[in-house]
């Protein structure tokens, strides 16, 4: 059955992939060839003119930017990669050994294997910022941002938990600084209140929105912490938010994710409708709070307790393994290992 239900994984993460390529590709030629015909034969505001011009040059840009192969190495290693830790966390076999050795792999796999391109915030801080400069929408981008969706929906946050660069660097990090049951820091971490860190990442989304369409400045790119990946210069206030946001990673989990990230505000939305996630059989749930402990965030507090409004869940798999009565799975039901 576990396996079965990790080739169904590996099946739905292929379409999504190949539906987005497809969709990439079809769409963004039509689109092209389109705004190519409207200029040459057409009578249209110079003004227009200029923007359409402006946007096939970024979209030409970009497709020349990439290597396929390095992008087709990189899914097929994500593929795999997400499809081994989906077996292991439906097994219950991800101990606080065993996550941080694939973060590790991780971070050496998409960190610095591909640096910091694909990852899950680049195509909305890029479709943000050049929707602001451009009064059109980029396919590319726009399609990739649907992909990563499309990833939280089948399982909720793989993308962030398990394959984002700095996402795993950060948990790397804040799981350096935890004793050997993974339930406490060594160091006294800390719990930011969920409506605290959501209002400020509400507040950052907004101005980083804002900053685009009125003045067309991309302010990520002053401070983007993924430049630690990419070896992308930085200014000094730059390089200084980085260091804050890899020093709070020890004391607070993910404050990049949690505080900052575009993408991760957009997939918080996405996450009620995730096939597999974590879920609790509250038949057999003693309510001893064990998983509430274990968990890095509020996530779990929210879970067991039922409350509307649910924190971001990572699916990093800490409250299954600290689960006394093997109440807590990861899965689209919940059902007993035998």
């Amino acid at each position: 059955m576990i396996v079965k239900r990790v080739l169904a994984f590996f099946l739905l993460l292929f379409c999504v992939f190949v539906l987005s390529g497809i969709t990439f590709r079809t769409w963004g030629y039509s689109e092209e060839k389109k705004i190519g015909n409207q200029i040459s034969t057409s009578v249209i505001d110079k003004n227009a003119a200029t923007n359409k011009t402006k946007v096939e040059v970024a979209e030409n840009n970009e497709e020349n930017s990439k290597n396929p192969l390095r992008y087709t190495l990189h899914f097929i290693l994500c593929v795999f990669f997400l499809a081994a830790v989906f077996y292991l966390i439906r097994k219950s076999r991800i101990t606080s050994s065993v996550r941080k050795f694939l973060y590790l792999v991780s971070i050496i796999i998409f960190g610095l294997g591909f640096n910091s391109s694909p990852s899950p915030m680049g195509p909305l801080k890029d479709t943000i910022s050049m929707f602001g400069n451009l009064p059109e929408i980029i396919h590319p981008r726009l399609f990739a941002i649907l992909t990563y969706l499309g990833l939280v929906i089948i399982a909720n946050k793989f993308i962030c938990s398990w394959v984002c660069q700095l996402g795993v660097l950060q948990d790397f990090i804040f799981r350096l600084n935890r004793n050997a049951k993974d339930n406490k820091g060594i160091i006294r971490q800390f719990k930011v209140p969920f409506i605290l860190s959501n209002s400020i990442r509400i507040l950052f989304f907004v101005t980083i929105t804002v900053s685009s369409f009125l003045w067309a400045i991309n302010l990520i790119d002053f401070i983007n912490p993924f430049a630690i990946f990419h070896g992308i210069e930085l200014q000094l206030p730059g390089w200084i938010f980085v260091g804050c946001i890899l020093i709070m990673s020890i004391f607070i989990y993910r404050p990049w994710c949690n505080l900052f990230c575009p993408f991760g505000l957009l997939s918080w939305l996405f996450e009620k409708l995730s096939f597999y996630k974590i879920r609790v059989n509250y038949q057999t749930c003693d309510l001893c709070e064990a998983c509430v402990d274990s968990c890095p965030s509020e996530a779990m507090n929210a879970i067991l307790k039922k409350k509307r409004t649910l924190p971001d869940c990572f699916s990093c798999g800490s409250c299954i393994k600290a689960c006394h009565s093997a109440s807590i799975r990861f899965g689209s039901h919940f059902h007993s290992i035998k």
